[in-house]
C-alpha cells in the first residue's frame, strides 16, 4: 500500500503543455500517424433479461478488436492494449529559486522527462520496425554498389525502383520516406542527386526535403533531426549514435483510423476531462503528475506516455504497402 509521501496528482496545466511541445526533431509520431482514442473502462452495458436497466459487465474483447468492415483489399483493423511508460524526476524543494519561477521550473523539468519519453519511443518503433520487417520480403540490405555514399552511386534512381516494387507488390505505393541525419546527408552529397540539383539547390534540410518530394512524386519525406540515444549503462562514458542508423523506411501512410492502410501506426489514450479516474487526465497520450514530498524534501515530477505502436501487417504478409531499407551506408 503506498505511503502518504507515495502519491501522485494529476497537473493537467503541466500535461496540456507536454501535449503540445513540438516534436523536437523526433519523427516517430509523423512515421506511425497517431490515432487518439478515449479510455476505455474495461466495461461494457448489458440489457438485463426484463429490458429495464443497464448493467454494467465485463468487457471480453481487447480494447479496440470489435469486428470492423474491410473497405480495401490492404486495409487492417487496427487492434490497440496502450501499456504506461513512466518516468520521474526528484527535484530538491531548495533548487526552487522563488514562487514566480516555480511553475517554469516545473515545466522544464516535465519537458526534459518527456524528451526522455520521446527518445524511448523512437527506439521503441525502430525496434518495431525490424522485428516485423526482417525476413518477410519487406527489407532489403542494400548492396555495396547502391550504397548511397558509394562512389558514384544514384541513390535516387534505387529509391524510385523501390517506390514502384511495393506498389506492383501490394497495390498501394507508398507516400513516405523516413531517414535518419547521416542517410540524408549521404543522399544530399552523393552523386545521382548532385546531378539533378546541381543548378537550383540550396544546401538546407528544408530544400532537401522539398527538392526529394519533387524528384520521387511524393508527399511526404520525414528526417530525424535530433534523435540520437546514449547506448551506455549508468557509470559508464557516454555512447551515442543515432536511433535511425543506416535505415530507410518507404511506408504508406494516411490520416489515422481505426479501419487504415497504413504501413504503422500509433494509438494513445486521451482522457483530459476525469482528473478522477485511474487513467484519467491524460492528453494526447501524456500525464504530467506530482508529488511534494516533504520527507524528502522534493518535488517529484512523474511523466507518463500511454501508447500502443502497431505495425499493421503480419511478417509473412507481402502485400504490406511498405519497405525497409538497411546497410544504406558503406
Amino acid at each position: 500500500m503506498p505511503s502518504f509521501y507515495d502519491v501522485f496528482t494529476t497537473d493537467l496545466t503541466l500535461t496540456e503543455f507536454v501535449a503540445a511541445r513540438p516534436l523536437g526533431g523526433y519523427i516517430a509520431d509523423l512515421v506511425a500517424p497517431v490515432l487518439d482514442q478515449p479510455i476505455q473502462t474495461g466495461k461494457i452495458m448489458h440489457i438485463d433479461p426484463n429490458g429495464e436497466i443497464n448493467i454494467a459487465g465485463d468487457d471480453v474483447r481487447a480494447p479496440g478488436s470489435e469486428a470492423r468492415p474491410i473497405g480495401f483489399n490492404v486495409s487492417r483493423p487496427v487492434t490497440f492494449d496502450c501499456q504506461d511508460h513512466s518516468l520521474v524526476h526528484p527535484e530538491p524543494i531548495e533548487n526552487f529559486s522563488s514562487e514566480v519561477l516555480f511553475l517554469q521550473d516545473q515545466m522544464n523539468y516535465a519537458s526534459r522527462i518527456v524528451e526522455r519519453l520521446k527518445i524511448n519511443k523512437e527506439v521503441a518503433l525502430i525496434n518495431t520496425l525490424v522485428a516485423n520487417m526482417t525476413g518477410a520480403a519487406l527489407t532489403t540490405v542494400v548492396g555495396a554498389a547502391d550504397q548511397f555514399d558509394a562512389a558514384g552511386a544514384d541513390p535516387i534512381g534505387y529509391l524510385s525502383q523501390k517506390l514502384t516494387d511495393v506498389e506492383d507488390r501490394s497495390g498501394v505505393r507508398p507516400t513516405t520516406i523516413s531517414m535518419g541525419m547521416k542517410v540524408q546527408t549521404a543522399i544530399a552529397n552523393s552523386a545521382g542527386y548532385l546531378d539533378r540539383v546541381k543548378y537550383n539547390q540550396v544546401p538546407t534540410v528544408d530544400a532537401f526535403i522539398n527538392t526529394l518530394k519533387s524528384l520521387l512524386g511524393i508527399p511526404n519525406v520525414f528526417v530525424a533531426m535530433n534523435a540520437s540515444k546514449n547506448t551506455a549503462i549508468q557509470g559508464q562514458t557516454p555512447s551515442f549514435s543515432t536511433i535511425w542508423g543506416e535505415y530507410v523506411l518507404l511506408s504508406h501512410q494516411e490520416p489515422a483510423q481505426r479501419e487504415t492502410s497504413n504501413l504503422v501506426q500509433t494509438v494513445v489514450w486521451s482522457n483530459p476531462d476525469n482528473l478522477n479516474a485511474i487513467q484519467g487526465g491524460i492528453v494526447g497520450g501524456y500525464r504530467i503528475e506530482t508529488n511534494l514530498d516533504w520527507k524528502k524534501k522534493a518535488l517529484e515530477i512523474r511523466g507518463s506516455r500511454y501508447y500502443d505502436q502497431k505495425f499493421l501487417y503480419a511478417a509473412a504478409d507481402t502485400l504490406a504497402p511498405g519497405h525497409l531499407l538497411s546497410d544504406t551506408l558503406s
